[in-house]
């Protein structure tokens, strides 16, 4: 039990070390020209725009209704532009629906911000946490820090167990895509034992 539970504080300390690199990078990288930096993707943009023009929205719940809103409007406008009466008015209805949809999730966002306790299903995460798409870029370059800083098998495989819950935090695809990516190549890049 003992040897266990020293693994155990040996791979906290390890994952305290990875993030301590992240910050230094982050502090190293903010005294970088900001020339050099890579500018945000659209989808990065779209989610500050969002962001910075609706401070209200707090949950997840309501991020996802404002996206259908978002999608309703667009499908609305592309229809009144390409004179398509009957899609307009497929649209305005769809549009009305998802305002409702927003309205209605932020009534349970507040209620269960009021009392948190009242709701603990998985389904109630949605309404008390906040949109993952404001966050999810700098969880990911949290994690391919850490990652860059590994220097042996052990270190990596108890990053990778350690980090599964940031991990499943970054869910847009293209994030996902080099984030694992660089994942199986620090795998790949240990020799592996005959």
């Amino acid at each position: 039990m003992e040897e266990h539970q020293r693994q155990k504080y040996k791979a906290q300390i390890e994952a305290l070390r990875a993030r301590l690199s992240r910050l230094e990078e982050i502090l190293d990288r903010d005294e970088e020209d900001p020339e050099d930096q890579q500018p945000p993707s659209p989808e990065e943009a779209f989610m500050k725009a969002i962001q910075a023009r609706l401070p209200g929205l707090s949950s997840q719940a309501q991020m996802n209704a404002f996206m259908a809103t978002f999608d309703a409007l667009c499908f609305t406008v592309n229809a009144i532009c390409l004179r398509n009466a009957e899609h307009e008015e497929a649209g305005l209805k769809a549009f009305k629906q998802a305002l409702h949809v927003t309205r209605t999730a932020t009534e349970i966002t507040e209620k269960l911000r009021d009392v948190p306790e009242a709701a603990t299903s998985a389904v109630s995460e949605e309404f008390k946490k906040p949109p993952f798409e404001f966050s999810e870029r700098e969880v990911q370059q949290s994690l391919l820090a850490e990652l860059q800083a590994i220097k042996d098998p052990y270190q990596f495989y108890t990053w990778y167990t350690l980090s599964k819950e940031r991990r499943d935090l970054v869910r847009s695809q293209g994030l996902r895509n080099e984030l694992y990516d660089t994942i199986r190549a620090k795998n790949a890049s240990f020799p592996k034992d005959a």
